[in-house]
């Protein structure tokens, strides 16, 4: 399974971005675009609310990704509520409707955010707990 770890900064978004699609790129059954949205949606929470140094894991099987963002703050964050004219608040809201499952889980360490896409069947539970 493909991991990574990332700074904090605004230029690890694209990064995250950029390693997830090669890890998914080549699995015609896949969304691509959808689990770089995704991901990007999980590494920015990361990047703005942690401010610390996070590691993103990639699974791919034949017919699932489950895309895992790692970071060292215990704050579990939750699904917001924004109203129409704020600019942020609505990552978690947009993984919520369109993975086919996702969580957050508190870690020895902090939390694990995670999400899970399948190509049209039902995904097997591929995730590591730490």
């Amino acid at each position: 399974m493909p991991k990574a770890s990332f700074e904090p900064t605004p230029e690890s978004a694209g990064v995250v971005r950029r390693f997830v699609a090669g890890c998914v790129a080549g699995h015609a059954n896949l969304d691509v675009d959808l689990a770089v949205l995704l991901a990007s949606e999980l590494a920015t929470n990361a990047i703005v609310h942690s401010r610390l140094a996070f590691h993103v894991s990639v699974d791919v099987t034949a017919t699932c990704v489950t895309v895992a963002v790692d970071d060292l703050s215990a704050v579990l964050p939750v699904v917001g509520q924004p109203r129409e004219e704020d600019t942020g608040g609505r990552g978690l809201a947009i993984i919520e409707a369109t993975a086919d499952r996702w969580g957050i889980e508190p870690t020895a360490n902090g939390k694990r955010a995670w999400f899970e896409l399948c190509g049209g069947s039902v995904c097997v539970d591929h995730r590591t707990t730490t």
